[in-house]
């Protein structure tokens, strides 16, 4: 159960969009705009069940992901719709005026909900995760990093908490879709 939360972690925290029809507004913050430019795109991606998952799969099965991410409400938010097997979802990333970050809303068809607080450190983004999962508290540190050229977005979940357990890191890829 925990690599797909892991995964639908990732589609659910980064993967990306269908297309750039709306560019970030002028009073959207730099960081913001890298991160759409980072993120905006249409993703696949790849993994395998960790353990058995009523609904989505069983332990060591594949299951394929898509994730389309766009701009949205005049460039103010960034929108993610995606699928991971049975499993669908949506994210909204936004500036916080106040904490000077973005923050990203995270629901799923599972019934997970996660908010991450991003930041841009030595050219990774790095998400501090909270919410719930398999009915219990969920904490966990994303570190996203960009390869060929911004092609493929590779991703270590780690520190995973759920329910107060211990979880095994996780790492996984997503290709942009041409």
């Amino acid at each position: 159960m925990r690599s797909f939360f892991a995964i639908v972690a990732f589609v659910a925290i980064g993967a990306a969009s269908v297309s750039n029809s709306q560019e970030p507004n002028q009073s959207a913050a730099q960081e913001l705009r890298e991160y759409g430019e980072f993120s905006v795109g249409t993703w696949t991606g790849e993994g395998t069940l960790g353990d058995d998952v009523p609904g989505l799969g069983e332990k060591g099965e594949k299951i394929v992901g898509r994730a389309e991410t766009q701009w949205d409400l005049g460039g103010t938010v960034i929108t993610c719709r995606w699928s991971f097997g049975a499993a669908t979802g949506t994210w909204i990333a936004t500036w916080d005026p106040l904490e000077k970050r973005i923050k990203r809303y995270h629901f799923s068809s599972t019934g997970s909900q996660m908010v991450a607080t991003l930041s841009k450190e030595n050219g990774k983004w790095i998400a501090s995760v909270v919410g719930s999962s398999e009915g219990k508290e969920l904490k966990e540190t994303d570190i996203w990093v960009a390869k060929d050229d911004g092609d493929t977005i590779a991703i270590d979940e780690t520190d995973i908490q759920i329910g107060g357990e211990d979880r095994p890191d996780i790492h996984h890829e997503w290709k942009r879709a041409e």
